[in-house]
Order: C-alpha cells, then structure tokens, then sequence
C-alpha cells in the first residue's frame, strides 16, 4: 500500500541520504528509490512472476530495498 511504500522509501532516504550529484538531477534520487522498491519486491510469495494489477510488483522488502539503495549511492 502507499503509506507503507512511503515509510520505507523513507527508511531508504535516512539510510542513505541522495548525494549532491543526484540532488543537481531533477527527480533523479526519486527514480533510484522507485528502482529500487521495485527490484526488490517479491513477487513469488504472491504466486505470480510479473507484476500486474492485482498485486503490484509484490511485497516491500524494505530491508532490501534499503540494503540496494545504500550499495547505489555509494
């Protein structure tokens, strides 16, 4: 759901604030965090191997996604 997709987003953000590259790049830093959400939602815990409109592009695995994230930035 959004609220939870909005708290780990910022999770990712306070784990590894946006570089001043990135910040100089409109939108840039929002489409990593979008990346990597989606890299690393599971969708075979849903039965399914491709995201649709029944279930997204899976569950959140925040831990993940903030693990991805950091190795991105840095």
């Amino acid at each position: 759901s959004a609220p939870i997709a909005a708290g780990v987003a910022a999770l990712m953000y306070s784990a590894s604030p946006p570089s001043q590259d990135l910040l100089e790049k409109p939108g840039a830093y929002v489409d990593l965090l979008s990346r990597c959400l989606k890299e690393t939602a599971r969708l075979k815990m849903l039965g399914t191997l491709h995201p649709n409109e029944f279930v997204g592009h899976g569950l959140i695995d925040a831990y993940a996604a903030v693990f991805k994230i950091k190795n991105e930035v840095e």
